[in-house]
């Protein structure tokens, strides 16, 4: 029997003769009939592809907010050391001042150091929140645990009263 070169997939086919030459009318059908099943399997291929990628972008994201998460706690800590360090050194400089052992320009230096540690502590408070806002996007969590707090009925900061999500009570007005 004779054997097409691009018959791979298929079994051999058995040509139809013609006169004066050979048909492969087997071959032609099946790859006819193939060529959507091999659309699909591509198109599977692809989508698993796709999904493992995603996959491994998720976890790696998950892994840098964990990381980002474990160092704000540590800046916190070490933020929280520091304030309490400088508010005793600002106490202790203010004692100095009022048994008059120091002078006013004494004072200030501490003063201005507590003020900085105080700010450090709100800056790794804040990127503590921040780490765990991207967890709770991550997981998908956010929602549920800041909807108790949503101002819901009762006036916003701008003076509008907030609109209710099963959609009764007011809504801000439409702004052109």
């Amino acid at each position: 029997a004779l054997r097409s070169r691009n018959s791979l997939n298929s079994p051999t086919p058995t040509p139809t003769p013609t006169v004066g030459k050979v048909n492969w009318d087997r071959t032609l059908t099946d790859r006819r009939r193939q060529a959507p099943r091999a659309q699909v399997v591509l198109a599977v291929q692809v989508a698993e592809r796709d999904l493992e990628a995603a996959t491994q972008q998720v976890q790696a994201s998950a892994a840098a907010l964990v990381s980002q998460r474990h160092a704000a706690e540590q800046r916190l800590d070490l933020a929280t050391r520091t304030m309490d360090l400088a508010a005793r050194q600002a106490a202790a400089e203010r004692r100095r001042y009022e048994v008059g052992t120091a002078i006013a320009l004494q004072v200030q230096p501490a003063e201005d150091a507590l003020r900085l540690a105080r700010l450090r502590v709100a800056r790794a408070q804040a990127d503590l929140i921040e780490a765990d806002l991207g967890i709770d996007e991550l997981t998908g969590d956010r929602l549920a645990r800041y909807a108790p707090m949503l101002p819901l009925g009762r006036e916003t900061p701008s003076g509008f009263p907030s609109a209710r999500p099963d959609g009764t009570g007011p809504s801000p007005p439409d702004i052109p």
